[in-house]
């Protein structure tokens, strides 16, 4: 198995919260992608996100 390191230049973080959000992160062209679960989220809200 090889393992090919990459360098990440820049990261995007979503509030699950608004699927729009979701949708149009790769618009930006992050390297990476962090999906916040739950802080953003307001509590009445947790267990719809």
């Amino acid at each position: 198995m090889v393992v090919t390191k990459r360098i990440r230049r820049s990261m995007i973080f979503l509030n699950t919260q608004r699927a729009a959000l979701v949708k149009d992160a790769f618009v930006y062209q992050p390297d990476c992608v962090i999906f916040d679960l739950e802080d953003a989220v307001a509590e009445s809200e947790k267990d719809a996100a």
